[in-house]
């Protein structure tokens, strides 16, 4: 019976030879095996990275949203009263604006430099394209040749852009964690935005002292679309996330909103007039304002956890590599 035929250089090397050339196939091996285990991990750490930066973005320009969302009301107001109304307060509001929508800008540039999710590239290349627009839309507002439902649509349009974004964000994200926050923290936001909104829309009405069926209508779904949203968030939400919820819906600020909404749906026309509109919007933002203490709250949650995620993703690639560095001396 024949034999397999061995190569002459194998089969004449000696006992001490071929034990070398063991011990040299077993070091290739563990390399080769510990690079692929390094490029993996290599993949986890900077994939956390990236999670890290768009969180970051995030959570900049969910402030973006809020110095625009009283913009927004404030335009209401300007054009409702066909400009006799909130001039200057419209003026400064838009220098805060600005100066949140140039931090986005700012971070926007460094984050699209990196390799991005397509979906989360083509949401924030869409939202900074759009925002292009703005200063077209404020000169209509100053010279009131723009209608206020436009108008309030325009910048719902660009708020909507940002939150879908940054629920968006969590396309792509490994860590279930991370990603089921952003999504919650998207429908927070979202609720947040109705209420901004409502604000909008009530700060309409009482500026001209009067409020339309269509103006009326437009309000109850706003107050339904807000309710329905925050609910849902804190379904979802821990403990006393959902009880600081709760604790804005039965604040002063609420409970007098609740007010000035019961005068604006159904109230007689000599009640309405007896609220000005600067009146609804101070105190419908003073209740957003303990919104967005609870949204920022929210945030640095997410924050934090995206950096644990960073840190723990930085560590095992760190021991991962002194690990096999030991094994490749010792083989």
């Amino acid at each position: 019976m024949l034999k397999p035929p061995i190569p002459s250089l194998i089969r004449n090397l000696s006992v001490s030879h071929m034990a070398w050339l063991i011990a040299i196939v077993g070091v290739v091996t563990t390399v080769m095996f510990a690079q692929a285990m390094l490029r993996e991990e290599a993949s986890k750490d900077a994939e956390m990275h990236r999670v890290g930066e768009l969180v970051e973005l995030s959570l900049t320009m969910s402030s973006y949203v809020h110095e625009q969302q009283k913009e927004r009301g404030a335009s209401a107001i300007y054009l409702s009263s066909r400009g006799t109304q909130y001039s200057d307060e419209l003026a400064n509001q838009r220098t805060l604006t600005d100066a949140r929508l140039q931090a986005v800008r700012d971070q926007a540039g460094e984050v699209l430099s990196r390799k991005l999710d397509p979906v989360v590239e083509q949401g924030l290349v869409a939202f900074l394209t759009k925002a292009e627009e703005i200063p077209q839309i404020r000169a209509r507002i100053d010279s009131l040749s723009i209608d206020r439902g436009p108008a309030i649509g325009f910048y719902t349009g660009l708020n909507h852009q940002v939150i879908h974004f940054i629920g968006g964000t969590s396309h792509g994200i490994s860590d279930a964690a991370i990603s089921n926050r952003l999504l919650n923290y998207s429908a927070f936001l979202m609720g947040k935005d109705s209420a901004g909104i409502e604000r909008a829309l009530g700060a309409s009405g009482f500026a001209v002292g009067s409020f339309n069926p269509s103006l009326k209508q437009n309000m109850t779904t706003q107050i339904a679309a807000q309710s329905a949203m925050l609910n849902h968030f804190a379904s979802y939400s821990e403990p006393d996330l959902a009880q600081a919820v709760e604790t804005i819906r039965t604040s002063d600020s609420s409970v007098q909103v609740e007010a000035f909404r019961d005068i604006a749906l159904s109230g007689t026309p000599e009640q309405i007039a007896r609220i000005a509109a600067s009146e609804w919007f101070n105190i419908s933002t003073e209740r957003i304002n303990s919104l967005k203490a609870l949204e920022d709250q929210i945030a640095a949650s997410i924050g934090a956890l995206a950096k644990i995620a960073m840190n723990r993703a930085d560590r095992s690639f760190m021991v991962l590599s002194l690990m096999i560095a030991a094994a490749v001396l010792l083989a």
